[in-house]
């Protein structure tokens, strides 16, 4: 004679299937190929510099940016915040060039962003 399951029984052990499939699907279908911008950046011939001890020295090329000003604190963190004009799009431009210059000048390879009003496309 089969036993029926409790009704919360059946959902947990139904949630567990579904979980596990989703998680299957996610390793697999995210974790096979490389994202094109992540494999454009690992191709970049040459040795990235490494950030300078001393932040002074750090150069924005004058076309896309400047530093205005920095702050040298006593870890080995660095944080850059770049603002813009949100409203005008070559000052749009302007931020992806400069974050491209960090990455490759640099060998920054995080960014953050806050404010988002809307989906944002990460390339």
């Amino acid at each position: 004679m089969k036993k029926k399951l409790p009704a919360g029984r059946k959902n947990f052990f139904l949630n567990r299937v579904i979980s596990f499939f989703v998680l299957a699907a996610f390793i697999f279908s995210n974790g096979i190929s490389i994202p094109s911008y992540a494999a454009d950046a690992a191709q970049t011939s040459g040795n990235p510099k490494t950030l300078p001890n001393d932040l002074a020295a750090i150069q924005v090329p004058g076309p896309i940016g400047k530093v205005q000003e920095f702050f040298q604190g006593k870890g080995r963190e660095v944080v850059a915040l770049i603002q813009d004009a949100h409203s005008i799009p070559e000052a749009q431009r302007n931020i992806r060039k400069i974050i491209g210059y960090f990455e490759k000048e640099y060998g920054i390879d995080v960014v953050a962003v806050e404010g988002a009003a809307s989906e944002l496309d990460p390339q």
